[in-house]
């Protein structure tokens, strides 16, 4: 019933759609360019095909291409992940330049994405015990639990650059994360947040106005 309640929420408050009414050029081209593009980059069917043998849930397909995108977008480099879940997140990650590796934090959690991983020949993947052994980011992806979030935000913060992005999983799925969210997107140095429900993307770029929006995917 929450997870009704929180979505029927958002659609009452997602006004933006294929960047109508969006007026920041950046802002703008995200959508455009990212949210509502519709062709898909090679990996795509590989990774989805995986998923589907695998029987894991569709409902991250989405958001994790929304990632990839953004990743390509923006030409980042540095990208880390915090508890890699079932793996294909990232695998999508992984997939936005194979010279790059991508920096996963451990959750003590990880066999099942070290296994899928393998199977699928991912070897630019680097795996890590703590945020104090990443320098600095441009992307990172938290698929961890809340309580994690709340304790590590300001870590994180620490080694963000000009340009950083932070996408969460989760973020209405119960109280308490919603809760870690809004903390979030009222911080100061939180600058741009999109909240597509299932998901949610913060920028850290000091030139832009602070601004949040609710999109409807």
């Amino acid at each position: 019933m929450y997870g009704v309640k929180s979505y029927l929420k958002h659609l009452f408050l997602a006004h933006y759609r294929n960047g109508h009414h969006v007026h920041s050029p950046y802002t703008y081209r995200v959508c455009r360019n990212v949210l509502y593009e519709r062709w898909d980059y090679y990996c795509f069917s590989k990774i989805e095909h995986f998923r589907k043998v695998k029987h894991y849930k569709t409902r991250n397909a989405r958001y994790e291409q929304i990632m990839m995108r953004l990743c390509v977008m923006n030409g980042c480099k540095n990208i880390v992940e915090v508890e890699p879940d079932d793996g294909l997140s990232t695998m999508y990650l992984a997939s936005v330049d194979s010279r790059n590796p991508v920096k996963v934090l451990k959750s003590g959690r990880d066999d099942t994405a070290k296994k899928n991983w393998s199977i699928e020949g991912y070897s630019n993947i680097d795996l890590l015990d703590n945020i104090a052994e990443v320098e600095s980011f441009d992307f990172m992806c938290f698929n961890g639990s809340f309580e994690r979030l709340a304790a590590e935000y300001d870590e994180y913060k620490k080694r963000a650059s000009v340009d950083s992005v932070i996408a969460v999983k989760g973020i209405h799925s119960s109280s308490q994360a919603e809760r870690v969210w809004r903390e979030i997107i009222k911080d100061k140095d939180v600058r741009i947040s999109m909240d597509f429900w299932g998901m949610g993307v913060v920028w850290l770029n000091s030139q832009y106005q602070k601004q949040h929006y609710y999109i409807r995917l």
